[in-house]
């Protein structure tokens, strides 16, 4: 099971946040889906 990374781009425009800060975390979170999915097909493989 593959997970897929979910859009949050309408949270930009949020008051108080910049648009470059919740992009950076946009990009982090991508990073984590790709990286999860990694480690879980790894894992798959010892099975």
């Amino acid at each position: 099971m593959a997970y897929e990374p979910k859009n949050f781009d309408s949270l930009l425009g949020t008051k108080g946040l910049s648009d470059q800060l919740l992009k950076n975390h946009f990009m982090l979170y991508q990073g984590y889906v790709t990286n999860t999915n990694k480690i879980a097909g790894t894992l798959n493989a010892f099975e």
